[in-house]
Parts: C-alpha cells; sequence; structure tokens
C-alpha cells in the first residue's frame, strides 16, 4: 500500500486532463450561457462543470499528496542508509562530498516526482 505505481501515475495524469478539459469546458459554457441570456439550462451546465471541476481539482490535490508521501519514504530510506553505514566508508569519503550528493540527489528526486 502506498505506492502508486503505473496505473497510479496513469490516473492522475487523467486526472489532471479532465481537470483541464473541465475548466476550460466550464468556461466556455459560461460564456456561452452570457451569449444566450438568462436560461436555466446554462446555469445548470456550467454549475456542474465547475462541481466537477471542484471534484477533480480535490481529487488532483490528493494524488498530489501522495506524490509528496513517496519523496519524504525515499528520503527517509536513503537517510537511513547513509547513518547506517560502516565506519570505513565515512573514513573513506569526505562529509562535503556525502552531503552534496545527498542534497543533489534529493533535490532532483523532488523536481521529477
Amino acid at each position: 500500500t502506498g505506492h502508486l505505481g503505473y496505473l497510479g501515475c496513469l490516473l492522475i495524469l487523467l486526472t489532471f486532463v479532465g481537470l483541464a478539459s473541465s475548466r476550460a469546458l466550464a468556461d466556455w459554457s459560461l460564456g456561452l450561457w452570457i451569449k444566450k441570456g438568462q436560461q436555466a439550462e446554462g446555469a445548470l451546465l456550467y454549475g456542474s462543470l465547475t462541481a466537477f471541476t471542484v471534484c477533480l481539482g480535490c481529487a488532483y490535490a490528493l494524488a498530489f499528496t501522495q506524490v509528496i508521501g513517496a519523496a519524504s519514504r525515499i528520503h527517509s530510506v536513503v537517510l537511513s542508509r547513509v547513518l547506517y553505514a560502516p565506519k570505513s566508508f565515512f573514513d573513506t569519503t569526505p562529509l562535503g562530498l556525502i552531503i552534496n550528493i545527498f542534497s543533489k540527489d534529493m533535490d532532483t528526486l523532488d523536481e521529477l516526482l
């Protein structure tokens, strides 16, 4: 549990595309409603598309929290492996190099996720 995998990545992508599409459709329906005047159908269409956009936005936000959680788990694993490395590793590897590589890898990971 907690791993996104290919299906999770696909769902995040579809949520993002759906969010952009529903936002564009809501804007289009608002323009159409304004052109046609005071019609209940226009208000209903705009309201339902806006509600759908809000629901997709919440789903996207929840998916983003999963991505942040994955980055935190990877950071914890990497940090624990460095901390539990044998003493000989620290004797032969300069501390500045360890910090530089660790921070660069975490920055790259954060950018990719």
